[in-house]
């Protein structure tokens, strides 16, 4: 069976909740994901919900962060899928600043894919595509252990921990 426009627009409020709460709400955040989430993007790989503590500590310590710098703005949602499984595509625009000087700190695009959990929908997919950063598992970060991590608006990568 397709979706119906109700299963489109409960997929669309989820990542409009995702940007909205991302780092406000930890167990609002949290109910977002299946059990056996996957994440992805320029900083790194979580799976389950332990991944996803680790993805929220990242917003938590985040350097540079300011009163002003709200979540991602969401646009060209598109939601596709059959039955309890979809896939969503949605392009983004992150911006940071003070008061009367906000500027543009990065663009890109999220691929998802949801099921539907309990007559909910949740996320068990999510890549974070940012224009001009490569994903982790493409860089020789993954293949080292280092990290990518946003210092003002710019991805500098952090060498792997000592042991």
């Amino acid at each position: 069976m397709s979706l119906t426009a109700e299963d489109r627009f409960e997929i669309q409020d989820l990542l409009l909740r995702y940007a909205a709460i991302r780092d406000r709400e930890r167990e609002a955040f949290f109910a977002l994901f299946t059990d056996d989430v996957v994440l992805e993007g320029p900083r790194g790989s979580w799976r389950g919900h332990e991944g996803v503590a680790h993805f929220w500590e990242q917003f938590e310590r985040a350097e540079g962060r300011s009163p002003y710098h709200r979540g991602p703005m969401i646009t060209n949602v598109l939601v596709d899928g059959h039955g309890d499984r979809a896939t969503m595509t949605a392009q983004f625009l992150q911006v940071k600043g003070e008061p009367g000087e906000p500027r543009t700190i990065q663009t890109g695009w999220y691929e998802c894919e949801l099921r539907r959990v309990d007559g909910s929908w949740k996320l068990s997919k999510r890549v974070t595509h940012v224009d001009g950063v490569p994903l982790y598992r493409d860089t020789e970060a993954f293949r080292t252990g280092a990290r990518w991590t946003s210092r003002d608006g710019e991805y500098v990568l952090e060498p792997p921990p000592t042991p």
